[in-house]
């Protein structure tokens, strides 16, 4: 098979990519996501709608398992949740992660 990578970070000195492999049958191909953030919890999801039913594998996310203040709070529901959601809190694509893939 062959990888291709994907720089998922804007600046693309942050790690965080998308290794794909292309065997020669597709439904052989398997999806790696390195280093990924709660940034690119839109790139998550979509990798992962895509692969249907082949694998997807996150190699070593960037977020805690340990929550924070922003992380606890965002987790509360309300304003002050978006708020903190918005400055870096991971509910949310914990959630999404947990639930909807």
């Amino acid at each position: 098979p062959r990888i291709v990578e994907q720089r998922l970070d804007e600046s693309g000195v942050d790690g965080e990519a998308l290794w794909s492999s292309q065997c020669a049958s597709a439904a052989d191909d398997i999806s790696m996501l390195v280093q990924p953030s709660v940034e690119v919890e839109s790139a998550i999801k979509q990798v992962c709608e895509s692969a249907g039913s082949r694998l997807v594998v996150m190699v070593n996310p960037q977020y805690r398992e340990s929550d924070d203040t922003l992380d606890y709070i965002s987790k509360s529901g309300g304003f002050f949740s978006s708020v903190a959601g918005f400055l870096g809190g991971k509910a949310k694509v914990v959630k999404m992660l947990d639930e909807e893939i």
